[in-house]
């Protein structure tokens, strides 16, 4: 393979890279640069040359990116970024900018801390767009990639590149329908609850965000240790278990309108109480709960958009 030479190469060219390396998609990549599909292909093929590597094959599910190209794009990823912010004002002014914001987020995150956020990103940026997506298998590799500015969530380790900041601790109550005949009367006994069928919480798709997303950032959820063969759940919980489902509102749903009674972050149930027809009832032996954390690129600390958005983040925790 021959050396190839910075110096002479378009970088437009690697916009492109980049844009293909994210959206598979010829048409989807020239319509996200404002370029014909001939452009795209054009361009394409002068990078194919300077690189002595095909980088994009065409296949059933669109253009996939070949060894060399998977390789290079993480980095080169990166070096555009760095590009950007070079050029980018020095400081953010709210009122006039009109930027995109992409978080990542579960629907918990969604119900008890986004609302928040959103009110105060309105009241002084009118013109700025906030992308959300699911807190998914891909998260990890997205905000190393730059795709996503931060990510909000329950985390456990984290990599270097990254910087994690808790935004509130969130702890654990037990839901049960209010006219369950087992929680009738002023007092209800937790060995009471323990005794009834469960609907148990847990992760989404566990594990499916591969090794290389589990090194970059290790996922976890805030009912995991229930799991345990010592679950605070009461004796024999697992012959208890009657539906397992891996969305918080699905829960709340489903305990308010069965006999089942099950285990949910405190805000979350709280919000959903009247509703649903809940009650909640204060748990012990489950442990103080998680903290939510906001988990971003160190290299985008001092960037004034994302800071901005770091103060708004932290100041809407305190409302939730």
């Amino acid at each position: 393979m021959r050396e190839v030479h910075f110096q002479s190469l378009d970088l437009n060219l690697l916009r492109v890279f980049d844009a293909l390396a994210e959206e598979r998609s010829v048409t989807r990549a020239g319509e996200r640069l404002g370029l014909t599909q001939s452009a795209v292909s054009h361009a394409l093929n002068r990078l194919r040359y300077a690189l002595e590597d095909e980088l994009f094959l065409r296949g059933p599910d669109g253009m996939k990116p070949t060894p060399r190209a998977t390789e290079i794009g993480p980095e080169l990823r990166r070096g555009l970024l760095l590009l950007q912010h070079a050029v980018a004002p020095s400081e953010f002014d709210a009122a006039s900018a009109e930027r995109v914001f992409s978080i990542a987020a579960s629907t918990y995150t969604g119900e008890v801390l986004l609302p928040h956020l959103i009110a105060r990103v309105r009241a002084e940026a009118p013109h700025v767009q906030i992308h959300v997506r699911n807190l998914e298998p891909g998260v990890p590799e997205a905000l190393e990639a730059g795709r996503l500015d931060l990510a909000v969530g329950v985390f456990g380790r984290v990599a270097e590149m990254f910087t994690r900041e808790p935004l509130f601790q969130e702890g654990l109550v037990w839901v049960v329908r209010a006219d369950h005949p087992a929680v009738q009367g002023a007092e209800v006994s937790q060995k009471a609850l323990q005794k009834l069928p469960l609907a148990v919480l847990t992760p989404a798709d566990e594990g499916a965000d591969g090794e290389r997303g589990n090194r970059l950032i290790e996922r976890r959820v805030l009912w995991e240790e229930l799991a345990s063969d010592q679950t605070p759940l009461g004796r024999d919980a697992r012959a208890r278990v009657r539906v397992v489902v891996d969305n918080a509102h699905a829960v709340l749903a489903i305990v308010g309108a069965s006999d089942l009674v099950a285990v949910a972050p405190r805000r979350l149930a709280q919000s959903r109480c009247e509703p649903l027809g809940l009650r909640l009832v204060e748990a012990t032996g489950l442990g103080p709960g998680a903290v939510i954390d906001a988990v971003w690129r160190t290299d985008q600390m001092s960037h004034p958009a994302l800071t901005w958005l770091r103060r708004k983040l932290a100041e809407a925790a305190q409302d939730a």
